[in-house]
């Protein structure tokens, strides 16, 4: 059984006078730890498909299943369900201003468990593993591009969620902190063992995942054996 699944997804948008149809049909399973990278020309619905799985938007028709069930888009219970499975990276680190790096990244565990002590104990921990430890009380505009997406990518895992959805995490990274950070990502997530899913323009990111898609006129080609 997968553990997440997109079954006949469409979605659309207006555009002027007619309608843009993105997704066409889009069939995916996410099976337990799998890696999985998408890959495809820009504007052709790859943020739009992980946006989807990650219940930030709902489809025009088909359905996002969950461990063989289909998924209700109620807006309480989808916020719920984010929180405690999904973890999200993006390419633009979201970190808010006005928090502390440790602060940061135990926002999620704060929200779906309530004890502030406990969740900043674990984001320092978190910190610890990557030697960030001395940078916990800095802000994010005291650190460098790839340290901002090291928190993010530590405030996506601190929940211990079941799948990791990544949408150009190194986009806004220089070569020798995009490596960092994918190899970093890779590794947190073996241990982790949850799924991760990276939508990338980068060929070399995708090579270094288990599956590898294209998204390409609305549907997904699957291309790991070509």
């Amino acid at each position: 059984m997968s553990l997440l699944e997109a079954v006949r997804i469409t979605k659309s948008y207006p555009e002027g006078d007619g309608i843009l149809n993105v997704l066409k049909g889009v069939d995916l399973q996410i099976k337990e730890r799998e890696t999985i990278a998408i890959t495809g020309e820009s504007g052709c619905g790859k943020s739009t498909l992980l946006h989807l799985l990650g219940l930030l938007d709902s489809p025009d028709s088909g359905d996002i299943v969950y461990k063989g069930a289909k998924v209700a888009f109620n807006q309480k219970r989808v916020a719920e369900f984010r929180n405690r499975n999904i973890g999200f990276i993006f390419q633009f680190h979201y970190l808010l201003d006005d928090f502390t790096v440790v602060e940061n990244i135990a926002i999620p565990m704060f929200i779906s468990s309530g004890n502030w002590t406990k969740s900043r104990g674990e984001a320092k921990k978190l910190l610890e593993r990557i030697n960030l430890k001395q940078r916990s009380k800095y802000y994010p505009n005291q650190l460098s591009g790839g340290e901002q997406q090291r928190v993010a990518i530590l405030r996506a895992l601190i929940n211990k969620p079941e799948i990791i959805l990544a949408d150009e995490p190194t986009g806004n990274l220089d070569p020798k902190n995009s490596e960092e950070v994918i190899s970093l990502m890779s590794e947190l997530n073996d241990e982790a063992g949850c799924s991760l899913v990276i939508v990338t323009h980068n060929q070399e990111i995708a090579d270094r995942m288990g599956k590898r898609y294209i998204l390409k006129d609305g549907f997904l080609e699957d291309v790991s054996l070509s």
